[in-house]
């Protein structure tokens, strides 16, 4: 993940040290005064990486909380045009990368509730409630009561790597959400920095509590369809898209499809029908690695029990 793997093992460092009651004292670096270079991820997890070490860190020089304020508050504004967009990258629901984008909001999110910062707080809230009604229409329940997400997306399986059709930490993260349930401290395979973004969660819960109930509580208006009876999320919580994202759902059985998605590695369709999960993505001779029309004829539920359109076109 080159920079991205600095960024998370620092998050995973600030997490370890307030789950212990502790200050984590090593900055990562000076607030820079703006993005510069880098990917979507990038940019992300530089903007959480300042606030937190603003919010946690007192007295360094190169600490800046106005800057680093005004890096998060630019992603905020970008979160308001597109899900996921940072400047004029999109990376939609990101079934192999999901794991820095629940890192770097779930930072964000719990450094402003310890900082007090309202507005900050308020955009967190924002983008993982947006996040978890995205997976709430994937999501999928295992016979052993876990849940997890089967959905389309940006930087999703390819040749060779059909693995990352699925991300682990996004699905601990949704699971927490959906049940409210914390794992179980001596589980140390998720207590890694893989598992930031669920580790800020698990810590939110246990310092902020009703913090961690404004994500998971049920919200105003049509609910969202999802696995078993779950009614958490609505379309009011859904986010803005740039491309449009269909889902089909009758009970567990669901399809999500973007008929165009642009974006890298795009993953344009998913499904769980007849109990087996689905994925349709980016192979050599089907349009270019940076996205384009659907090359894939999806399937389809007949007569489903609920469908929407998320982004342009709303809910036919």
């Amino acid at each position: 993940m080159g920079i991205e793997h600095e960024y998370m093992e620092h998050l995973f460092k600030v997490v370890q040290s307030l789950r212990a009651g502790e200050v984590y004292g090593t900055p990562y670096g000076p607030t820079p005064d703006s993005f510069r270079g880098g990917s979507p991820n990038q940019k992300l997890l530089l903007g959480a990486v300042s606030y937190c070490d603003a919010v946690v860190i007192q007295g360094d020089p190169g600490i800046s909380l106005p800057k680093a304020r005004a890096l998060v508050q630019t992603l905020i504004q970008f979160q308001k045009k597109a899900h996921c967009l940072v400047g004029k990258a999109w990376e939609p629901l990101t079934p192999s990368h999901g794991q820095l984008w629940w890192a770097g909001w779930l930072a964000i999110l719990a450094l402003a509730v310890h900082a007090g910062d309202e507005e900050i707080e308020e955009g967190g809230v924002a983008w993982v409630r947006a996040e978890a009604a995205l997976c709430h229409l994937s999501g999928v329940e295992s016979p052993t009561g876990n849940y997890t997400v089967v959905t389309p997306g940006a930087r999703g399986a390819r040749p060779g790597k059909a693995g990352l059709a699925i991300n682990p930490a996004r699905d601990l993260g949704y699971d927490m959400l959906v049940t409210g349930k914390m794992p179980k401290p001596t589980n140390k395979k998720w207590q890694n920095r893989y598992f930031v973004g669920p580790l800020f969660l698990s810590w939110l819960n246990s310092r902020y509590p009703d913090t961690f109930q404004k994500l998971r509580a049920p919200g105003d208006g049509t609910f969202l369809a999802g696995p078993g009876e779950v009614q958490i999320w609505t379309e009011a919580d859904l986010p803005e898209m740039k491309n449009a994202l269909h889902v089909q759902r009758t009970g567990d059985q669901h399809v999500s499809f973007f008929p165009v998605l642009q974006a890298l590695d795009p993953q344009w369709g998913a499904a769980l029908l007849g109990g087996e999960p689905q994925f349709w993505y980016w192979e050599p001779g089907l349009g270019p690695k940076t996205g384009g029309p659907n090359p894939y004829k999806i399937p389809r539920i007949s007569d489903p029990d609920y469908r929407i359109v998320v982004g342009p076109g709303g809910v036919p």
